[in-house]
């Protein structure tokens, strides 16, 4: 009786599993049960989709087949979860919206015309172009960080002699999808708001 309790128990093994929250999970799983039990059951109670999170183990990623047998994983080991970057494509999208979105505006409510526009309604009077320039976003698309008002003191930093790297820098903006959020959004307002449906 007591070597059948003992053998079971050697089949199990403890395994922990850390998110990118710090948060640990512990999981008694047998040692050739394919580790894709642990990952399903670990995105279904932490909510999340395995197509966007990566698991690895000692620094090497675990695919759906392995077992804690394979990679000789002992009592206790940590399997390390990370989230997936999935931004770039996302950003692809969310500024083709924004181009049709912006495109529909100035079709149904501007008049361009040489670096004036002309609101069509009787209340506002014409604005220069440069006036417009930082509408939106408010906020990064990939990682959420908010990047609104920062083109005034951007274009400041420059004409201070800084150099770009430098200038982003000095506004907080170190990741690269900020920066390309900040950049490439100003880019497309300007080639939006340079664009005239009526020159032939």
């Amino acid at each position: 009786m007591g070597d059948e309790k003992k053998n079971t128990e050697s089949e199990h093994i403890n395994l922990k599993v850390l998110g990118q929250d710090n948060a640990v999970v512990q999981f008694k799983i047998k040692k050739h049960t394919p580790l894709r039990k642990l990952m399903s059951a670990y995105c279904d109670r932490a909510g999340l989709s395995m197509q966007v999170v990566r698991f690895r183990f000692d620094g090497s990623p675990i695919n759906e087949t392995d077992t804690p047998t394979t990679l000789d994983m002992e009592e206790g080991d940590t399997i390390e979860v990370y989230q997936q970057q999935t931004g770039g494509l996302l950003l692809f999208g969310s500024i083709i919206r924004l181009c049709f979105y912006v495109f529909s505006l100035l079709n149904h409510f501007y008049l361009l015309c040489n670096n004036k526009i002309v609101i069509n309604c009787g209340y506002f009077e014409n604005y220069n172009l440069s006036a417009l320039a930082m509408i939106i976003p408010v906020r990064c698309f990939t990682c959420g960080k908010v990047i609104g008002n920062k083109w005034e003191a951007y274009l400041g930093l420059l004409q201070a002699e800084y150099t770009e790297g430098d200038a982003l820098d000095a506004l907080g903006l170190k990741r690269y999808c900020c920066r390309r959020m900040l950049l490439g959004h100003v880019d497309l307002i300007e080639k939006l708001l340079n664009y005239a449906p009526l020159e032939k």
